[in-house]
């Protein structure tokens, strides 16, 4: 009896996080990036057909809350840019110093509402992606995000579910 109640939910979940996808790609003609943090992954709608990627999402789970929390946030946003990133660098923190090529080719930028520099971005290290590890942007991989960047414009709308 526990086994089914268990499925029974897991069916309820993966239906509502269905219905929601649904729900924002008829609010936005179909063409629209929704992000699944919980499942760790992104599905990219554009004329029709859709694509999903696997991402890393923020360290802590939930909604951002402020500045430094290390949580990715909810809601709906726009990309308002898309910026080359290839020799960017950035200091973890970890004793290592800054690491050449931590955001990956591409930096595709959330329009700041509230938060800032938010974004879906590369990464120097691909094993990190399925986790919670960033400090608040979604990681793809390298590949993956070459192939998005193709695929989208700058105003093109984002949509982030817990």
């Amino acid at each position: 009896m526990q086994k089914i109640l268990c499925l029974l939910l897991l069916l309820s979940c993966a239906l509502a996080f269905d219905f929601a996808d649904l729900y924002y790609r008829q609010r936005v003609s179909g063409n629209i990036i929704v992000v699944h943090k919980k499942q760790k992954y992104l599905k990219l709608y554009r004329d029709g057909r859709s694509c999903r990627y696997p991402v890393a999402t923020g360290k802590n789970t939930g909604d951002k809350q402020m500045i430094g929390d290390l949580r990715t946030p909810e809601g709906v946003f726009r990309i308002i840019s898309i910026e080359p990133s290839g020799d960017w660098a950035f200091d973890f923190g970890d004793g290592r110093g800054p690491v050449a090529g931590a955001y990956g080719p591409w930096f595709l930028r959330f329009e700041e509402k509230p938060w800032q520099g938010i974004a879906i971005h590369g990464t120097h290290d691909e094993s990190t992606i399925g986790l919670d590890d960033t400090h608040g942007c979604i990681r793809m991989r390298n590949a993956d995000l070459l192939e998005l960047k193709k695929l989208i414009t700058v105003n093109y709308p984002v949509v982030v579910l817990p």
